[in-house]
């Protein structure tokens, strides 16, 4: 693993100019090498950050592959899991601090206490990042699938990502089980809304074509996209950078975190 993150180390993530073809087939040999090991298995341990990192904005660069949102979202799970992580760590290391009669963060280097408070103090703002990009991700997946797709895709996408709509009910998607009860009503509230806004549009630019276009046909119109895009709907260049950001302040914080666990091990 240590010959993967080293690989990943050396690249320089761009959105003008991704990872080459060469560095995409080491990297991978080399994932697959590690797979491969002996006593080597999947659910050993996390997805370190970095691979999460270079994983995501393979699908994000250089243009938003949004056939691959599920696949998007399953990663972002992982980078929540992350950062829920750096927060526990942080959050035991105070409670030793205290335990130890010592002031926080006191006995933490100046800019290390600073970091660490800083993520401490970011830590609601990236849980609302990460419950936006979920919506706004779930809710452009169904609407490209709707405008874009076979319908088949459609009604795979919002059973996917609205578990009420399938006969089951069950949370098909990782993301789902990091969310508390309100955030999952909310993620099924934007899904709804999404819906709402396709079905109203296509009611209103049919009557406006007088059945006179067959339904292939509306859908695929540029005028039928105009009527039907749902507010929830951003355009890929902006959600790339809200995604971006919020991978990027993971992996930044992860960086402080080793740190504060050495200094939890000193301790």
């Amino acid at each position: 693993m240590e010959a993967v993150l080293a690989s990943v180390a050396e690249l320089k993530f761009s959105a003008q100019e991704p990872p080459s073809l060469e560095m995409h087939e080491r990297i991978h040999a080399l994932v697959k090498e590690v797979m491969e090991q002996e006593g080597h298995t999947k659910k050993s341990e996390p997805v370190p950050i970095d691979i999460l990192r270079f994983a995501v904005y393979n699908i994000l660069f250089p243009t938003f592959n949004v056939n691959l949102t599920g696949s998007l979202l399953d990663l972002l799970a992982s980078v929540e899991f992350h950062r829920q992580t750096h927060m526990k760590i942080i959050g035991d290391y105070l409670l030793s601090m205290r335990a130890n009669a010592t002031e926080d963060l006191t006995e933490l280097d100046p800019d290390l206490a600073t970091n660490v408070r800083f993520i401490v103090s970011n830590d609601p703002a990236l849980r609302d990042m990460f419950l936006e990009i979920v919506k706004m991700c779930c809710a452009k997946h169904i609407y490209e699938s709707w405008v874009s797709g076979p319908m088949t895709d459609f009604w795979l996408h919002l059973n996917r990502y609205l578990p009420t709509a399938s006969q089951t009910g069950a949370f098909r998607c990782a993301f789902y089980h990091t969310l508390s009860e309100e955030e999952t009503t909310q993620v099924e509230e934007t899904v709804k809304e999404c819906i709402n806004a396709i079905t109203t549009g296509y009611d209103r630019f049919y009557e406006l074509a007088d059945g006179r276009i067959s339904f292939t046909k509306l859908v695929q119109t540029g005028e039928f996209r105009d009527y039907s895009a749902p507010m929830s709907v951003v355009e890929s260049e902006q959600l790339c950078v809200l995604i971006k950001t919020y991978v990027d302040t993971v992996n930044d914080d992860a960086k402080v975190i080793c740190f504060v666990s050495e200094e939890d091990t000193v301790e």
